[in-house]
C-alpha cells in the first residue's frame, strides 16, 4: 500500500486486515509547491468539467504540470 495521504495507523494496527502488524517502509521523498483548483460546486458530469478546468489553467497559468483525481478506473479509462 502506497499514498501519501494514508494515515499509517488505520492499516497497520487494523488486526482485521493483518492479524499481526506487517513490516513498513518509510521513504523520503521530495515535495514541490502545489496550487489547488476546485469547483465550488460538482457539476452534472464532473469529468468534462475537470477537463476544461485543465484546459483553462493551460491557457492561463505558468508551464507546469496538472495532476485531476477522479474516483474511480471508469472515470480514468472512459475518456481516453
Amino acid at each position: 500500500i502506497m499514498s501519501a495521504t494514508l494515515r499509517l495507523c488505520d492499516f497497520t494496527e487494523n488486526s482485521r486486515l493483518f492479524p499481526s502488524p506487517p513490516p513498513v517502509l518509510n521513504i523520503d521523498a521530495r515535495t514541490h509547491p502545489v496550487a489547488l483548483h476546485f469547483a465550488r460546486r460538482t457539476e452534472r458530469d464532473y469529468i468534462k468539467a475537470a477537463a476544461r478546468k485543465v484546459r483553462q489553467i493551460h491557457e492561463k497559468l505558468p508551464k507546469g504540470t496538472i495532476l485531476v483525481f477522479v474516483t474511480g478506473k471508469r472515470e480514468t479509462t472512459s475518456r481516453r
